[in-house]
């Protein structure tokens, strides 16, 4: 029994992760451009945020990752860090896709980047448009629904 009770549990942080960066990074891409066009003096403090990010991301395309985790969130999950990297890593001029180029995710986060750059729209309904655009494109669409605010449960932290 604890061994089911285990693996719902791992499969709960799995799907939940997946979907909250799913939901981050889109939103995160707009976040990051406005602070480091309005901010130069925070430019260094950002770079330096952005790799520790990126270090941790990093750690997702280990072989010992890849074995342990299923497919569909292991390659989601590398598919959107080589188009965050990249696109933000474009932006602000710093390399920090490198280490994803030579990575099975490669063609698919070119694709998922060609999206965003086409079509993304600087508001909170262009967050969401974008977030079920990629949600679509790696097929995770019914991974989530959106939830008005007024409908969000009290004890909605605690169940995250």
């Amino acid at each position: 029994m604890t061994d089911m009770k285990e693996l719902i549990q791992v499969v709960g942080t799995w799907t939940n992760g997946l979907v909250m960066q799913l939901t981050s990074y889109p939103p995160d891409i707009m976040i990051e451009k406005w602070i480091y066009d309005g901010y130069p003096e925070l430019r260094p403090y950002q770079l330096q945020s952005l790799e520790r990010q990126n270090k941790q991301a990093l750690k997702g395309i280990s072989k010992n990752v890849k074995m342990v985790t299923p497919s569909k969130i292991y390659n989601s999950s590398n598919i959107m860090n080589y188009a965050f990297f990249n696109i933000l890593g474009d932006y602000i001029k710093a390399d920090l896709a490198r280490p994803y180029r030579n990575t099975p995710f490669s063609n698919k986060g070119k694709q998922l980047i060609k999206l965003t750059e086409k079509d993304y729209v600087n508001s909170y309904e262009g967050d969401i448009s974008m977030i079920d655009k990629w949600a679509e494109f790696l097929g995770l669409s019914k991974w989530y629904d959106w939830v008005g605010f007024e409908d969000v449960p009290l004890d909605y932290l605690n169940s995250v």
